[in-house]
């Protein structure tokens, strides 16, 4: 036997050591409202649009109808604003003649708002989106219009499209908060409406700042950490075990476990002003980037 032979089987025998490919790494963002925000200095006009529509009279998981939440949310935040501030009520539906067509005809004081939430009964249907394209129409001529919060609970689909509506509330400077009350999932263009197609800041908001946020891992060495701000770019994070911990007062800190390639944004709502504070938190898991590798 020669050598060259010899050394061949030799070199057979031994364990071969195999490098296994490197897992791509998880993405995560945040995504945040919040009325922390001191007031703003000019008198701040909100209009609170509650769906009055037959569905809403269901009950919900939790209990109590749907109605019964939607009424009690819309209470609540028009007690926590400032003195200053001007509210509005539409309620949508709230007849048995009411269809996708059927629009409040004018904006009820917020000192009638009680009144009126407690004697309404849902009924008929829900024009939500031709309501806020009325309300985008009138906005520039009442004027001081900030924001627009709906509570629905999203389970008809009536009258315009509700996305082409707070698209027109975005070109007049009025940011659309939709409050989903169950299950139902908002359309995503309301996402990118809220975060980029405002012709300027929403007023007297804390979402306008730059909050910041850090993920650490145990796959990361002691003491590090991956930082990101809240609508900014996803950050990187190692699969596996993580903590994300939002810098609020106090901090939020969620762990979670992350799948090598898959993108996470976590959506915060945290309102401390109100009686009793308001913080609530969810993972949206998002699909994967066009062109990315899993």
């Amino acid at each position: 036997m020669s050598l060259r032979t010899a050394l061949a089987g030799l070199l057979a025998l031994m364990p071969c050591a195999c490098v296994a490919p490197t897992p791509p790494p998880a993405r995560v963002s945040l995504s945040l409202l919040s009325g922390s925000a001191p007031p703003p200095p000019v008198p701040m006009r909100i209009a609170v649009v509650v769906d009055a529509g037959e569905d809403m009279a269901e009950l919900s998981e939790a209990g109590p109808s749907y109605w019964i939440a939607a009424r009690r949310g819309a209470e609540r935040l028009i007690g926590s604003l400032p003195p200053e501030a001007r509210a509005d009520l539409l309620l949508v539906g709230g007849a048995p003649d009411a269809s996708c067509e059927s629009v409040p005809k004018a904006l009820i004081g917020a000192e009638a708002v009680a009144t009126h939430l407690a004697q309404a009964t849902p009924a008929g249907r829900a024009a939500l989106a031709v309501t806020l394209e009325q309300l985008a129409e009138r906005a520039h001529e009442e004027g001081g219009l900030a924001r627009a919060v709906v509570f629905t609970r999203l389970s008809q689909s009536c009258g315009a499209d509700l996305c082409a509506a707070a698209q027109r509330l975005a070109s007049r400077d009025v940011r659309l908060d939709l409050v989903v009350i169950g299950e139902a999932t908002p359309p995503a263009c309301l996402v990118e409406i809220s975060q980029s197609d405002l012709a300027s800041p929403p007023r007297g908001w804390a979402g306008d700042a730059r909050v910041r946020f850090h993920v650490s891992s145990p796959s990361l060495d002691p003491g590090l950490h991956l930082c990101g701000e809240a609508h900014s770019h996803a950050i990187p994070v190692p699969p596996g075990r993580a903590t994300v911990v939002v810098q609020l007062d106090p901090p939020l800190r969620v762990a979670r476990s992350f799948a090598p390639g898959s993108r996470w944004q976590l959506e915060v709502l945290d309102f401390p002003a109100l009686d009793p504070p308001v913080r609530e938190w969810r993972w949206q898991e998002l699909p994967p980037e066009p062109g990315r590798a899993q």
